[in-house]
């Protein structure tokens, strides 16, 4: 397995892609945006192709969000590379 690898702004666009390509690499990704339904479909389409996905609504603008982002992904992949 390839590493665990974090991208923010996930919901569209070069955020979206990076996801999605990540995982078809073989690595973890946990990848969050604003809207919650946005990362929903995400994670379905990773966890559809065999990815690793922990995809959770954030706004890395605010550092309660960002630790509440963190924690699970720690506890689910073992830590962030």
């Amino acid at each position: 397995m390839g590493r665990t690898v974090m991208v923010t702004g996930g919901s569209r666009n070069i955020g979206r892609h990076l996801a999605k390509r990540f995982a078809a690499d073989g690595h973890r990704v946990v990848v969050c945006a604003r809207t919650a339904d946005a990362m929903t479909e995400l994670a379905k389409e990773i966890e559809g192709d065999g990815g690793e996905v922990l995809a959770m609504a954030a706004d890395v603008t605010k550092p309660e969000d960002v630790a509440a982002l963190v924690a699970p992904a720690e506890k689910r992949f073992g830590g962030i590379d």
